[in-house]
């Protein structure tokens, strides 16, 4: 499986995680009239970061994705359960052994979910949640 390959087989896991596990819409559904039971997630990738040693080939790909959950309608207490509930639940959701299926379950490439500082952002009702994480992988074969 090529670096392509890879990245895409990442991204088709983290989105079923994200939609399947979680039960969140993704970015593609913002028209969906359910918006405002269910969050609806962004997911914006970061630049690719290769950790090499003296030009040698990288022992590992990092990949920082920053996924915003989305949710509208929500009073003050409602809304610090929403971003509690998010918080934990891409914690507990996004790991490795749940980025390692499908064309990742032989291979198992991914090998560390790393999580940043989650931070939440308030316009009228609507919540948005942000929450880093890097996906360290490492290339077939390495």
């Amino acid at each position: 499986m090529g670096d392509l390959a890879t990245l895409t087989a990442i991204n088709t896991n983290l989105r079923l995680v994200l939609s399947s596990t979680i039960g969140w819409n993704l970015e593609d559904m913002s028209d969906d009239p359910d918006l405002e039971t269910t969050p609806l997630v962004v997911i914006d990738y970061g630049n690719i970061f290769f950790a090499e040693d003296s030009g040698e080939q990288p022992k590992y790909i990092e990949l920082p994705v920053i996924l915003s959950v989305i949710k509208s309608e929500l009073t003050k207490v409602a809304r610090d359960l929403a971003f509690f509930s998010q918080v934990v639940s891409i914690r507990n959701n996004v790991t490795v052994d749940a980025l390692n299926t499908g064309d990742l379950s032989v291979s198992k490439l991914i090998t560390r979910v790393l999580s940043g500082e989650p931070g939440s952002d308030q316009e009228k009702n609507i919540l948005t949640t942000t929450y880093p994480i890097t996906m360290r992988f490492r290339e077939e074969g390495a």
